[in-house]
Order: structure tokens, then C-alpha cells, then sequence
């Protein structure tokens, strides 16, 4: 276990992960609000209504089942409006 202490070294290992393989976890320092919107975006995996979720770079990301469009989960309302079944608008390329 290691911390690392600088910005561009965090984001050259969050960077690198994607050619490591799936077997590689890295738990990213986020605030309290982050770290509340993955857990509950993970609750909504175990309840199939997210298919995957993950953080990168200080955000929460998420997919929906069958879709391969991702989109940000920034705020609460985010979450109830995947919890009412709306589809968030996905992220722009």
C-alpha cells in the first residue's frame, strides 16, 4: 500500500490501471460528498439498476444495464433520478 502525494503521479496511475487488467483496485482519496454518491451508486449495482459504477480522477461515474452510454453521478439528485428510472443525460466525448 502506498500513498501518493502528488496530483500528476495519482492521475498517471489512475491513467495506467485501464492497461493493468481488471484485477488492479485503486481507492481514491474523495470527499465525503464522493464517497457517499459511490457508495449509494454501488448500492444501486447489488440492485441491478446500475450495471457498474467507479470513480476516476475525483468523480463518480456509472453505467446503466445494457447501455454503454456512462454518465457523472455529481450530486444526490443524480442518484434519485436513477432511482426513479430517468436516464441521466450521458457524458460528452
Amino acid at each position: 500500500m502506498s500513498n501518493l502525494r502528488t496530483r500528476k503521479l495519482v492521475n498517471e496511475v489512475l491513467d495506467a490501471r485501464k492497461t493493468l487488467g481488471t484485477d488492479i483496485y485503486v481507492s481514491e482519496d474523495v470527499t465525503r460528498l464522493k464517497q457517499t454518491l459511490a457508495y449509494e451508486a454501488r448500492c444501486l449495482v447489488r440492485a441491478n439498476t446500475l450495471d457498474k459504477t467507479w470513480t476516476f480522477k475525483g468523480n463518480v461515474y456509472a453505467k446503466f444495464p445494457g447501455s454503454d452510454d456512462k454518465f457523472e453521478i455529481a450530486r444526490p439528485r443524480d442518484l434519485n433520478a436513477v432511482r426513479a428510472g430517468n436516464k441521466p443525460e450521458p457524458l460528452k466525448r
